[in-house]
C-alpha cells in the first residue's frame, strides 16, 4: 500500500468512528488493551486542547524543515 492510499484509509477511519480511530491508536502505541482505560484516555484527550496524539517534537522537527 502506497503513502497516499494508506493516508486515503486512515482519513476515512478517522471520519467514519473517531473514538474508535483514537483508542486504536492508543492502544498500539502504549500496549494497553483495557477498554475501560482506553475510553478514560480517549475522555481525557479530547477534553484537553493542549493534549496531541503524535509526539511534540514532530512540531519542531516540522519548524527545521520549514525554514
Amino acid at each position: 500500500m502506497e503513502f497516499l492510499e494508506t493516508k486515503r484509509s486512515i482519513e476515512e477511519m478517522m471520519q467514519k468512528d473517531y473514538k474508535t480511530f483514537v483508542t486504536a491508536l492508543i492502544s498500539i502505541e502504549k500496549d494497553i488493551n483495557n477498554q475501560e482505560a482506553l475510553d478514560m484516555m480517549y475522555q481525557k484527550f479530547m477534553n484537553i486542547d493542549e493534549m496531541h496524539l503524535l509526539n511534540d517534537e514532530f512540531d519542531e522537527t516540522i519548524e527545521v524543515v520549514s525554514v
